[in-house]
């Protein structure tokens, strides 16, 4: 990208991402992300772009440019995250002043993009064919320095290829603003209760820094189930049942936003089939956390009624923040009835949940700890077959 006035000539260097799908039986097209739009990309097959989603770089006269920077490359099988790092403040330099000329790199041409997404808006002056290479055009904005935001992003880390930049002014109304960047901890508990095809995810989450609001949310990856909450405190717990999609792939997020922008957001991909992520779940006990002392379960279930039964028993220490347990025995394979129950004791002998039938099949059995704010902050769970033999 380029950025002049009268007096002074700006280069910096940016990139695009690609993500080409290596299947055999579907469509290979790639998808590109390309200031700000991303698309997919048939034309080297033949055919046209297809937008996914639509340019949020020019609006109502502002340009909002984020640049990204550092080689990047995967490749195999499984899902890959491509995580963002801001500009060091401390290196980044000022951009010109005044009137500027600002020229953006693009795979899109007017005609196929530009001219209809932007062609109203009084800073577009075109796009130049072909003008960094064959197939890579010129976007042509001019504008106000103080209608530019222009910040400098990096993949994996802080970019490293130079020219690093920013130009982010004072907050105003639609600016994220100046704030501390919010850091987001969060836990996933699945208590999906399979068999009536209902996902639900207790969601643990602790937020710092300066934010307006959070939002948590699970959306299927696989259908259009979703569920989500607005929250207000930085600490605390929230269900989400999406209603419809057990056994699909849920994307489970905590973001919080500032004056309507997101600043910071934690996402955990997991399956609603009971089973917790295996390793991305953040711990968020505290050192004034009540604690599990001792939990016993006892699997009373009786085989010739097809009656499931367990008794829960644990002890709590006596101190430290807390509000409730919760006691999940959940059909691990929708076979069988799921059940629970909520105890507002530190202390507790032989309290039944009892799911009724299910005799013989898989079940998960959870004892959930949630301190003052509602965040879970410790647990026991154990695998057991309900056949009248407890748990080992």
């Amino acid at each position: 990208m380029t950025v002049s006035n009268e007096t002074t000539n700006v280069t910096i260097p940016s990139r695009f991402i690609q993500y080409r799908p290596g299947y055999n039986e579907i469509s290979r097209s790639p998808t590109w992300y390309d200031n700000s739009v991303l698309y997919l990309d048939e034309r080297d097959g033949g055919g046209n772009i297809a937008i996914v989603e639509d340019q949020n770089l020019v609006d109502n006269g502002t340009v909002r440019i984020t640049l990204l920077q550092n080689d990047f490359r995967r490749s195999g099988t499984g899902r890959v995250n491509v995580d963002l790092y801001p500009t060091d403040s401390g290196s980044a330099e000022a951009l010109p002043t005044g009137t500027l000329n600002v020229t953006l790199p693009t795979r899109l041409n007017g005609t196929e993009y530009w001219d209809d997404a932007i062609g109203d808006e009084s800073v577009y002056t075109g796009v130049d064919d072909d003008s960094y290479a064959t197939g890579v055009h010129a976007l042509t904005l001019r504008t106000d320095s103080d209608d530019v935001r222009v910040n400098t992003v990096g993949i994996e880390e802080t970019p490293k290829e130079g020219g690093a930049r920013q130009n982010i002014r004072s907050p105003t109304t639609g600016d994220p603003g100046a704030g501390p960047t919010p850091q987001v901890a969060i836990r996933v508990d699945d208590v999906t209760n399979r068999r009536p095809n209902n996902p639900r995810f207790y969601v643990s989450y602790d937020v710092s820094g300066d934010f307006d609001g959070i939002e948590a949310s699970a959306t299927s990856t696989e259908s259009t189930a979703r569920d989500s909450a607005s929250l207000f405190d930085g600490r605390g717990g929230v269900s989400l049942s999406p209603g419809f999609g057990q056994g699909q792939e849920f994307a489970v997020t905590v973001r919080a936003f500032r004056n309507g922008s997101t600043v910071a957001q934690q996402t955990i991909y997991t399956n609603a089939d009971t089973q917790n992520p295996s390793t991305e779940n953040d711990d968020l006990s505290r050192s004034d956390s009540a604690a599990i002392q001792s939990t016993q379960i006892k699997d009373q279930s009786n085989t010739g009624n097809n009656g499931v039964r367990y008794r829960f028993t644990y002890d709590l220490s006596s101190t430290g923040s807390f509000s409730e347990t919760r006691l999940y025995a959940l059909n691990r394979n929708g076979n069988g009835a799921s059940g629970s129950t909520v105890v507002a004791s530190r202390t507790a002998n032989n309290v039944e949940v009892n799911p009724n039938d299910g005799t013989g099949t898989s079940y998960k059995l959870a004892v959930l700890v949630l301190d003052e704010s509602g965040a879970v902050v410790d647990s026991r769970i154990v695998d057991d077959t309900a056949d009248g033999n407890d748990p080992s």
